[in-house]
């Protein structure tokens, strides 16, 4: 016949293995969705938070009332070993949604050789659509950035071979142009598949096409604030060379310095100089914002 003490000890074995079984689940369960791509990172993070806010505090809360005979309080170390429990638990959960990447079968499809006429729901289609038709302007946009690179710029910008000479000054503003043009019109083309996507989704399912539209938002914005401020840059660019070029009798290089014999244009195109290098700073952040949403996006559509 067992003893209060070992009713009591049994009672207390039981209530740590449902806090155990709840701080392990809650994270099992959140992550195999989030690996599963049912919830973003967010999603995860907050549905676990607040599961164990709520289940933790439920079950510490039932256990006295689940053994009437216990007259007893909870110990101390059961409530403060919850909270660790918990704290515990939604750290594993922050540390796996930050490593582990989620997947979507989207991307499997989009990758297969299933055509787009097999393909349903009309939902699922457009975006594989979408994704293909991405891929494919990303791909043909890396062969021309290939091929312009086994023709690396000569002289390179800003150098002081680029203003050695009128022919120099207008070779390096040409080069930058090709450059320049590579960007824009993978630009075009990617904003051309968005836009036929949009036609065809809001026919479709107008609610998924403004989640769409709000989840890239900020990417679009990012993204067109880079053109934005590619196309200023280069016509600073432009501007800065065409001064150099107006005025080149007074232009020469030495000890691979650009010496310029005149006062006030050495002026003005110091001046000149030094804004067309502040915004190419400012372009150089603003790609490296524009990338890093661009795989966020990714991460969560996977839209190239």
């Amino acid at each position: 016949m067992s003893t209060p003490e070992s009713k009591h000890s049994l009672r207390t074995r039981y209530n740590w293995i449902v806090l155990l079984a709840i701080a392990c689940g809650v994270p099992i369960f959140s992550l195999w969705n989030y690996c599963a791509g049912s919830s973003s990172k967010q999603v995860t993070l907050m549905s676990a938070a607040i599961s164990l806010a709520f289940l933790l505090p439920i079950m510490l809360w039932s256990f006295p009332k689940a053994h009437r005979n216990d007259e007893s309080d909870l110990p101390k170390s059961m409530l403060v070993g919850a909270a660790f429990l918990g704290v515990l638990s939604f750290s594993v959960t922050w540390i796996g949604a930050s490593t582990l990447k989620p997947h979507n079968g989207l991307l499997d499809l989009a990758s297969s050789d299933t055509q787009l006429s097999d393909i349903e729901p009309e939902r699922k289609r457009l975006v594989v659509e979408l994704i293909r038709r991405k891929a494919a302007n990303s791909q043909e946009n890396d062969k021309a950035i290939a091929e312009a690179r086994k023709h690396p710029m000569n002289p390179q910008i800003y150098t002081p071979e680029s203003f050695a000479s009128k022919e120099a000054m207008d070779s390096t503003v040409a080069q930058l142009a090709t450059w320049i043009n590579l960007d824009a019109d993978y630009s075009n083309q990617q904003q051309i598949a968005t836009d036929d996507f949009r036609k065809k989704m809001i026919l479709c399912d107008p609610a998924y096409l403004k989640s769409f539209e709000e989840s890239m938002q900020k990417r679009e914005a990012a993204d067109a604030l880079s053109l934005q401020t590619e196309s200023a840059w280069f016509a600073g660019v432009k501007a800065l060379y065409s001064y150099a070029a107006s005025n080149a009798a007074y232009f020469s290089v030495s000890d691979e310095k650009v010496k310029i014999a005149s006062a006030p244009v050495r002026e003005k195109f110091n001046q000149s100089l030094q804004e067309s290098e502040a915004l190419h700073d400012e372009l150089t952040k603003q790609v490296q914002v524009s990338v890093k949403m661009q795989q966020e996006a990714k991460d969560k559509y996977l839209v190239p």
